[in-house]
């Protein structure tokens, strides 16, 4: 919706005029209401989509329900993009209408958190993934405390920009986060474009299968990604399982891992990329069959994601 954000990413491919664009809400709900009617008109209705920055919590939190309230209204199924750098009252005013009851009957947010990010309250710069953790499961439990006292549920995702820097704390990661309230995570190997200043490491090292590999390993077993595949295998990888085929569940937790390069040149749902066309293949063999060479018991794989409809 805007590129403007109150943090600072090194990887970050935005200028410096991206702090200097307009984020009023009469402007940007205007904006996003011309999107989602050209991406209804060419698309059709009932598709996800997300509110992204830039940084969506610069909204107020009325201008950022309206936001949602007007994908919904064109047939979206909206999911906010954050740094979860906010407090309860900021959700808690989102959430509800100016009568005290709820606008939602349930919301999904991505918080993005990893040690590349500065400026966080509390924690200006980190050295290690392991000391975002804090932060991690505040934001879990705001939306819990939401559940508590107002009755709107949550779908949260955690999002991470892997580097050469943080490349082998994935795994970590994983098994840190885990249980503490997000349905999905989901990986992206920092894109190679930008300000060449900001590079100060070998990023074209940070492969897909190098993620893919610390992914398993936080996981506890290996993740086939390939029973089931949507788009250029260059650019998204989803574990498979036969209730859900874009996630999985790991020791009883829903668990769905994504992967998505930027930077390689492959077809994407914008168009861009010159990679061949995305050719959606599906396994002969039963998804469950995906998963006879794995250490992972497939009893666990049972939890569907939920219906983010009102």
């Amino acid at each position: 919706m805007f590129p403007r954000c109150n943090l600072a990413c090194t990887p970050c491919y935005h200028s410096r005029d991206a702090n200097r664009v307009r984020i009023d809400g009469e402007h940007t709900l205007a904006e996003i209401d011309g999107q989602m009617g050209y991406l209804r008109e060419q698309r059709g209705p009932g598709q996800y989509a997300q509110l992204i920055g830039g940084e969506v919590t610069l909204l107020s939190p009325d201008d950022h329900a309206e936001a949602l309230l007007t994908m919904r209204r064109h047939g979206r199924k909206p999911m906010s993009m954050t740094h979860g750098d906010f407090d309860y009252e900021y959700l808690e005013r989102l959430a509800l209408g100016p009568d005290g009851s709820p606008r939602f009957s349930q919301l999904s947010f991505a918080g993005h958190f990893d040690s590349m990010m500065f400026g966080r309250r509390g924690t200006r710069r980190v050295e290690s993934e392991h000391e975002l953790n804090p932060h991690r499961r505040a934001f879990c439990e705001m939306f819990q405390r939401l559940e508590r006292e107002h009755g709107v549920t949550h779908y949260l995702a955690h999002n991470m920009t892997v580097t050469p820097r943080n490349l082998g704390q994935v795994a970590e990661v994983i098994r840190d986060c885990r249980d503490m309230g997000f349905r999905m995570f989901s990986f992206q190997p920092a894109a190679f474009i930008g300000n060449t200043n900001r590079w100060k490491d070998d990023y074209e090292d940070v492969t897909a299968e190098r993620v893919w590999a610390e992914v398993e390993s936080g996981a506890g077993g290996h993740l086939p990604w390939n029973a089931f595949q949507i788009g250029d295998e260059r650019c998204t990888r989803h574990p498979t399982q036969r209730a859900q085929p874009h996630a999985s569940c790991i020791c009883g937790r829903f668990l769905p891992h994504t992967l998505c390069r930027a930077s390689e040149r492959c077809t994407h749902p914008t168009g861009r990329g010159t990679g061949g066309p995305s050719r959606p293949r599906l396994a002969d063999e039963n998804h469950a069959n995906a998963f006879k060479d794995t250490n992972v018991d497939s009893t666990f794989f049972e939890s569907p994601s939920p219906d983010l409809e009102e």
